[in-house]
């Protein structure tokens, strides 16, 4: 009914709203903390950089919190198991963020895979490759392998 509609919806933003964290720890990690170490910017700089990227943690971690709310929720109201597939249950693992980079054009580079959840949109269906092509983009880097949570 009306409910699971809500839970949804509240779980659409949650998940939006990690996305949106995630790929902001990446760019704060790639062109904040990497780059200070790199180029010696200072105590400062790192200090505050670091400082952003815990805020984006929590602010993450808030976001998952309340996900899983809404979906156990979900699973309570009785949502189908369609529904459920959809919306998984968030692990550890799924709010790690790389900026790892790979060169497609080599035989033997590696093949990033993102979250479930970076490929369900607002409706609940799946993103295009185009989309997620550019989820991927963003947190890459031409750096070296780097991976944090």
């Amino acid at each position: 009914g009306k409910e699971l509609k809500l839970r949804l919806s509240q779980a659409d933003d949650h998940l939006h709203a990690i996305r949106l964290g995630l790929v902001g720890k990446a760019n704060t990690y790639r062109n904040k903390i990497r780059s200070s170490n790199k180029e010696r910017h200072g105590v400062a700089n790192s200090t505050r950089a670091h400082q952003e990227l815990q805020s984006l943690d929590k602010n993450v971690r808030l976001h998952a919190q309340q996900y899983t709310i809404c979906r156990n929720a979900m699973a309570v109201l009785g949502a189908p198991e369609e529904t459920l597939d959809k919306y998984r249950k968030l692990t550890r693992t799924d709010l790690y963020v790389t900026t790892a980079s790979f060169d497609a054009q080599d035989p033997l580079g590696w093949k990033l895979e993102l979250p479930w959840f970076w490929g369900v949109n607002a409706a609940g269906t799946i993103h295009s490759e185009q989309y997620l092509a550019d989820c991927t983009s963003t947190c890459l880097t031409p750096s070296s392998f780097g991976m944090y949570h």
